[in-house]
């Protein structure tokens, strides 16, 4: 199964916020950050960051359509980002056609 790089950018994304997210979940507000396992947090963080990348490929990501279309916007039905360059042709191409698409005003 070859998946698109659009679908390793949203994925990258989503392993980010999931690492982020992750380590907010460790700090408490009012301790030191001397107080803080660092090691324990970063290590936590990154087991759920990778989980995160499990979990995209298993179930897929609502970020990119079958197409390889990225959805730049959390509302799906407002914004997409489209690659207008064929994907097969992107892992040779020096450059990428790009287009960002207004879809509330398709009514």
């Amino acid at each position: 199964m070859k998946l698109p790089k659009e679908w390793f950018v949203a994925a990258l994304i989503r392993a980010v916020k999931t690492f982020c997210q992750t380590a907010a979940g460790f700090i408490t507000i009012g301790v030191a950050l001397s107080e803080i396992n660092w090691k324990y947090l970063l290590s936590v963080s990154a087991v759920a960051a990778i989980y995160s990348i499990l979990t995209s490929v298993v179930t897929g990501l609502p970020e990119v359509s079958s197409d390889g279309t990225l959805v730049i916007s959390e509302d799906t039905s407002k914004w997409e980002f489209k690659v207008d360059t064929p994907l097969d042709q992107i892992e040779n191409a020096s450059s990428i056609r790009l287009s960002v698409q207004n879809n509330s005003k398709k009514e």
